[in-house]
């Protein structure tokens, strides 16, 4: 029991050393040079070469088991509130955006899981920042002519700074416009897909003797691993085929 203590002693110590290393921090790049690599890899990823993108946007819930009442409330919610109905299971809202290699350029879990992507997504500090006047526009008489703006799906809302697909739509023009905008908003899925492989913990609900502000804690440090392993081009282990 002593060594387990130990275990669980050292996993956080672990965890807490991650968030003071501040060169893995997860920070939205706001200078326009930084921006226009990100929209560059975005277009060679597209097949018609669109080159206004600086983000795929979605939402992921992070599986928990259902918390405590006092638990629930230390962010601000009562226990249902972390019940998914589309998913059927307890969890957090955890908002991510990514660039064209799945690094994630900005992590968000404040949320339960019964919290919608548009909700989420239009309280976070990230909307904040993209209302502000010049964040993601072009700067005039610059090399910077393109407006930037995030691509993500129909639970977001069309803006100067996001793209959504069309609704609804049959064969022609607005269909093909919904393919191709959905080449580029796929890397955030594929993002939450290779984050969640090759951080197996997080295919099954967090354990109940971890709070759920402990949990935010945990996932925004496997994040931030998830970009290290990027930048140092760490590839993931793929399962035998049975």
């Amino acid at each position: 029991r002593s060594r387990q203590r130990g275990a669980q002693q050292a996993f956080w110590e672990v965890v807490d050393a991650i968030h003071q290393t501040s060169s893995l921090d997860i920070k939205f790049p706001e200078s326009r040079f930084e921006q226009a690599e990100i929209a560059r890899g975005f277009k060679r990823k597209s097949s018609i070469g669109i080159d206004c993108c600086v983000g795929a946007i979605d939402g992921i819930l992070i599986w928990i088991h259902k918390p405590s009442d006092s638990d629930a409330e230390s962010i601000g919610f009562g226990p249902i509130k972390f019940f998914c109905g589309r998913k059927k299971k307890y969890g957090l809202n955890m908002q991510g955006v990514c660039d064209a290699n799945g690094y994630f350029l900005d992590v968000e879990i404040r949320f339960p899981g019964a919290a919608s992507d548009f909700y989420a997504f239009d309280e976070s500090a990230l909307k904040k920042k993209l209302e502000e006047s010049g964040f993601l526009k072009s700067i005039s008489g610059s090399s910077f002519a393109t407006t930037y703006c995030l691509f993500g799906d129909n639970a977001y809302v069309q803006s100067p700074y996001m793209v959504v697909p069309w609704r609804k739509v049959g064969a022609g023009a607005k269909d093909a416009y919904n393919f191709y905008q959905s080449q580029l908003r796929i890397n955030i899925e594929c993002a939450f897909g290779m984050l969640v492989h090759r951080w197996g913990m997080l295919r099954k609900p967090v354990p109940n003797n971890i709070t759920v502000l402990r949990t935010t804690r945990l996932v925004l440090a496997l994040c931030k691993l998830h970009n290290y392993c990027i930048t140092r081009r760490v590839t993931i282990d793929r399962p035998q085929d049975v």
